[in-house]
């Protein structure tokens, strides 16, 4: 049996750069401390549905992935559309797990 590929892009910069969203509808997911260098980064798009965690490490939570797989729901977000985390460890976890288990796994 295959298994299949983990579809994660890492991306860094020390410029914040995105990248192009091609996929018909994307969420962005970062925290409270991350939300204004999302906004300044390269190819940041305001179209883009967004939802901001709490920061810090006791907010890595099976409550905040509720929250984001909600909102991703809420957006209409479907399984061939993509997940942006955008921030540290916390984030990218909890992006990662929630895109993972979103209708049996999205684009991260």
């Amino acid at each position: 049996m295959n298994a299949s590929p983990l579809q994660a892009k890492i991306f860094y910069s020390k410029d914040s750069i995105l990248p192009k969203i091609t996929e018909k509808k994307a969420l962005y997911i970062t925290d409270t401390h991350t939300t204004p260098l999302l906004k300044c980064a390269k190819n940041y798009c305001k179209d883009i549905a967004h939802i901001e965690l709490k920061a810090g490490e006791r907010y890595k939570s099976l409550k905040s992935v509720d929250r984001i797989l909600k909102y991703a729901l809420f957006s209409g977000l479907g399984r061939d559309d993509v997940f942006v985390g955008f921030g540290g460890g916390v984030v990218l976890d909890m992006a990662g797990f929630a895109s993972s288990i979103y209708m049996r796994g999205t684009s991260l």
